[in-house]
């Protein structure tokens, strides 16, 4: 087992480490090069290789970390993640058993109760930061229903909860069409299919 505590130079590895010695090292960081993962703002990235890089605490390991949709970011943006610390800011893709199971549950799923606007947005933001895939789609569900209130009363729905609908469903419908190997455009049809409802906007 290779020791941190040294520089990975001393071990004959360049800053792209993909040699069968790099393949101890990523599975004791529990990721590999190609490996997908979602940071704490919902987007999916990938990992394109591990470097040493000091940003002025030191010498230290990194993932180094590429969008996986191209219209995220900028084709160049890259995302440095300590491989240290990888596990408290990185969370895996859901199994496509767990996007199933999540797709299969969707329309017993409940909005939550109406409060406040103000309140809401904390309420739903608290939730969001949680990473849980049937709490947040609750909130999509609630959106929805909101939304279809407003409309019924020819009153508008805000610009904040447009943004935060549409963000949302991209964000759940990303990671389903990662984890089933499917596009993203075609995620909403298959869960009609699957289910029998139309369950996003």
């Amino acid at each position: 087992m290779l020791d941190f505590n040294f520089s990975l130079h001393s071990y004959g590895f360049g800053k792209v480490l993909d040699s069968d010695n790099c393949k101890e090292v990523l599975v004791m960081g529990n990721y590999r090069i190609g490996d997908k993962a979602i940071d704490k703002t919902g987007a999916i990235f990938e990992v394109e290789k591990m470097e040493e890089q000091d940003f002025g605490g030191g010498t230290s390991v990194f993932l180094v970390m590429k969008p996986f949709f191209s219209n995220d970011y900028s084709k160049d943006y890259r995302m440095y993640v300590p491989l240290g610390n990888a596990d408290k800011i990185l969370r895996p893709v859901m199994t496509k058993e767990q996007a199933l199971d999540l797709i299969d549950q969707m329309a017993g799923l409940t909005g939550f109760p109406e409060v406040p606007p103000r309140e809401r947005k904390v309420q739903f933001q608290n939730i969001i930061s949680t990473g849980d895939r049937k709490e947040i789609y609750r909130v999509i569900k609630s959106l929805i229903e909101y939304r279809n209130k407003r409309k019924q009363n020819n009153k508008p729905f805000s610009d904040f909860d447009t943004k935060l609908l549409k963000n949302l469903e991209t964000m759940i419908q990303n990671e389903i069409s990662v984890a089933l190997g499917i596009s993203p455009s075609f995620v909403a049809d298959f869960v009609k299919q699957r289910t029998g409802n139309y369950l996003f906007s």
